[in-house]
């Protein structure tokens, strides 16, 4: 089975059926198969969310995971016009990062970067969302790189990520100014992804943002598995210039996006979303509340448990799909503050 299908993705269909023995088939533990549907809520209004869009995000970014042909169906069935699948395939030595260690250098030579992305037309806005983690040399990428100077020379980001961002940015930059020029003013655009693809997402808005007018500038980036990509100088500037616009969602028990942290990369100060296993969402929270909510959730369990519990929470349908739930949720019991419901 390949590693695309054992994240969910496959044959244009999304498997979403929970993996652990006994597991019911509810909102809270992932409901049964289905194909991917993709909604289209309104745009919220710049530094604001609503957890509609946020599904409607995530939707987008497991859209990418797709092969083109069916994500362009699901994309089409939702009444959005597909732009660009875009997709590039180089070497890692051919971006001109060398790397400073023996285990980079090796890795540089050995591994080619496979990018993927697709940009959407919403009708209100232009959509960019990236692929995560697919392929084994993707994961060598997410683990293997220092640091490196960041392209606007606004600090230094994690290498494995800027070469994914690299392999494409220059067909994905031209796409987004010619489709800024289709109307006027530009439609607002939102950069999305999972895991490495919100990492992309972040660095993609941070280099757009940098080369862009205030009039076609950045609406929003919505991050799923946001994981840490940057030194303390590229967090603090990315903060000041984008935080206000950016949502990182994170699901209570996935241990993921927080593994980079022990590497010494930072995440920036943007609004924090924490989904619990009980279909509960929490804005904002502490890094304390974070961690304990993490304790919380992982402690109790075997230690032959902990390893593929992390694994199932970081998986694209299990964000999905409580996504979808709390959206279907507040849709029926519209609560304060964006639609989200406080612990």
């Amino acid at each position: 089975m390949s590693l695309v299908r054992r994240l969910g993705f496959g044959g244009g269909a999304m498997n979403v059926s929970a993996q652990r023995a006994g597991a019911p088939a509810t909102t809270n533990n992932v409901p049964a198969t289905g194909p991917l549907t993709i909604s289209r809520p309104p745009l919220p209004r710049r530094g604001s969310d609503t957890v509609a869009f946020a599904a409607s995000m995530m939707e987008l970014a497991s859209a990418a995971y797709l092969e083109s042909d069916a994500a362009k169906k699901a994309i089409e069935k939702a009444g959005l016009r597909l732009v660009q699948a875009g997709s590039r395939k180089v070497a890692m030595s051919e971006l001109g990062e060398k790397g400073d260690s023996l285990v980079e250098r090796l890795v540089s030579r050995a591994v080619t970067v496979d990018a993927q992305y697709l940009v959407v037309d919403r009708g209100d806005a232009l959509v960019v969302a990236f692929r995560g983690s697919k392929e084994g040399a993707d994961y060598l990428l997410d683990v293997v790189g220092s640091s490196v100077d960041a392209m606007d020379g606004r600090g230094a980001v994690h290498a494995g990520f800027r070469r994914q961002l690299d392999a494409v940015w220059p067909e994905l930059e031209a796409t987004l100014r010619r489709e800024s020029k289709r109307s006027d003013p530009a439609k607002p655009i939102v950069f999305t992804g999972h895991s490495m693809g919100a990492a992309l997402a972040v660095l993609g808005a941070s280099r757009w943002e940098e080369g862009t007018p205030a009039g076609k500038a950045v609406h929003s980036v919505y991050g799923f598995a946001l994981p840490a990509s940057g030194d303390a100088a590229f967090t603090a500037d990315y903060g000041s210039r984008l935080g206000s616009r950016t949502f990182s969602f994170i699901n209570q028990g996935d241990l993921v996006p927080r593994l980079l942290q022990r590497l010494g990369y930072a995440n920036p100060e943007v609004h924090v979303r924490s989904i619990a296993r009980d279909g509960t969402l929490v804005r904002n929270p502490t890094q304390a509340q974070l961690d304990a909510d993490l304790r919380s959730d992982l402690l109790p369990r075997k230690l032959k448990d902990l390893l593929p519990l992390c694994l199932e929470e970081h998986r694209p349908p299990y964000y999905l799909r409580r996504l979808q739930a709390l959206a279907a949720t507040t849709a029926a019991h519209p609560a304060g503050g964006g639609g989200w419901r406080p612990r």
